[in-house]
């Protein structure tokens, strides 16, 4: 798998500077899911679900019973999507405009082997913060599922999950989005 060292680092940090930030402004809540999100703009941005947010997006939009698995698991609909971008993001962004100033004009096999390096790296940013315990340790973790997702939905985003979370909900995920896998298309 490749990655880019300098981007893992930059996004460890900004993904769990938001994560930690949200976290500690809500914490009444029991998160569930945690997500670096990317929709092809190749700008990750954070989400996240509680089971107390899910509730209320139920409640307000008043959700059928047959629609609810969608919602639980998507990270575009949450009220925390892209939380902290502003704030947290910025080395970021002038780590992305460095880089398409040098590959401005760079030919289609570049551009694809630069976003895969880029979902990589998403993978080993969330993985790194999930060994220093930003989602929680032990049984605490095994109630959450963490993500690194393409939208709209790709099957690669369940084969990604996977590599990500061992145990615990997992399975939950696993079952509740094994319509992907029947997906042909992927990044």
């Amino acid at each position: 798998m490749d990655i880019d060292e300098t981007l893992v680092t930059i996004l460890e940090s900004a993904a769990g500077k938001a994560f930690k930030a949200l976290q500690e402004e809500h914490t009444e809540e029991q998160f569930y899911y945690f997500a670096l999100l990317n929709d092809g703009n190749w700008r990750p941005y954070i989400s996240a679900w509680s089971r107390e947010a899910l509730g209320r997006f139920y409640e307000e939009n008043e959700v059928e019973d047959e629609e609810k698995g969608w919602y639980k698991w998507s990270g575009v609909e949450s009220p925390y999507m892209a939380y902290g971008w502003d704030e947290f993001f910025a080395e970021y962004e002038d780590f992305l405009f460095e880089t398409e100033q040098k590959h401005w004009k760079a030919d289609d096999d570049t551009a694809d082997a630069m976003w895969r390096t880029l979902l990589n790296s998403m993978e080993e940013a969330m993985r790194r913060l999930d060994q220093k315990g930003i989602f929680g340790t032990g049984a605490a973790r095994d109630q959450v599922v963490i993500a690194v997702e393409l939208v709209p939905p790709a099957r690669s985003n369940y084969t990604r999950t996977e590599r990500l979370n061992k145990s615990g909900l997992i399975r939950e995920f696993l079952e509740e989005n094994a319509d992907l896998l029947e997906e042909d298309a992927d990044e």
